[in-house]
């Protein structure tokens, strides 16, 4: 008894091998490469170009070149005639029409299925109110009021915190404003008086030269000009003048005093710019602890 049951295990298992062997040989296509390996693939493949292309499973693909197939071999494996290997890659993909189709169909929302969820929404209103009236909150219409009060008092914020943000800047720029003018000023002030400076003239220490001997009678009539009498004349003087008698002109004005002027002035104003320049960076670190933005002090 053992042996038949054994026995009749075997072939029952060698039926099912051949079935199932059977069926991956009705879904399969042997592929003869030309180095004489064969290749299983899916009965499904495409050839496009110069590649052979089939699906292993949904979404991974491979291909294989269509130099290294013997196209001869392959035909004569599958038991095709030849010229079959084209024709067989040619073949529309029945299994993939029939997903296409399902995809492709919607459902439509019909009056009913508005009037249901209608109903649904009534139930869980009044489900909500009930259980609010158990809890003891404020209605919706409460609720809604409150969120639009607490929205105004938001936004009446928000509209005084900009009010004040403009305050700020007006005074912050106008303040900045008012220390910039007075710093341009000052360098045109120091601009006009070092150029009047280089206008000047080169004065000398001396108005004019000093007279050796006194004036003499002819100097009346010259005052421009002192007469000075020559060491080679060894006669007395009268009263004309006489050609061998030296003349040296003097000085007419001193730009002396207008120089010091402007330099003084120069010197009143180069500290007055120091001070500015001071004055400035200390406006910047006030503007700073206070809070106001850097763009505030910016022309």
């Amino acid at each position: 008894m053992i042996r038949r049951k054994g026995a009749f295990t075997g072939r029952v298992l060698v039926v099912a091998l051949t079935l199932a062997f059977g069926a991956v040989s009705a879904n399969a296509y042997t592929i003869v490469m030309r180095d004489g390996r064969r290749v299983e693939i899916p009965d499904e493949f495409t050839v496009t170009g110069s590649m052979l292309t089939y699906e292993t499973s949904p979404g991974i693909q491979v291909t294989i070149q269509l130099r290294t197939i013997n196209v001869d071999a392959t035909e004569r494996a599958n038991g095709a005639p030849r010229g079959s290997f084209v024709l067989h890659s040619s073949r529309p993909n029945q299994v993939n029409a029939a997903p296409q189709t399902q995809t492709s169909a919607r459902r439509s929302i019909t009056n009913a299925d508005l009037e249901e969820y209608r109903r649904a929404r009534i139930a869980s209103e009044k489900a909500y109110e009930k259980r609010r009236k158990e809890l003891g909150l404020p209605s919706v219409e409460t609720q809604r009021q409150e969120v639009a009060a607490v929205t105004e008092r938001t936004q009446e914020q928000l509209r005084n915190r900009r009010g004040r943000e403009e305050a700020d800047e007006a005074y912050w720029r106008e303040r900045a404003t008012v220390l910039r003018t007075d710093m341009a000023a000052n360098e045109a002030q120091i601009d006009f008086v070092r150029q009047r400076l280089n206008e000047l003239p080169v004065s000398y220490s001396f108005n004019q030269f000093t007279p050796i001997y006194p004036f003499a009678a002819g100097n009346l009539l010259n005052p421009g000009f002192q007469i000075l009498p020559s060491p080679f004349n060894r006669r007395r003087f009268n009263r004309f003048v006489q050609p061998n008698f030296l003349t040296m002109p003097f000085q007419n004005y001193d730009y002396s005093y207008e120089r010091q002027t402007l330099t003084t002035q120069l010197n009143d104003l180069s500290m007055q710019g120091a001070a500015l320049q001071v004055r400035w960076k200390e406006f910047e670190e006030e503007a700073r602890r206070a809070g106001a933005y850097p763009g505030w002090l910016r022309p």
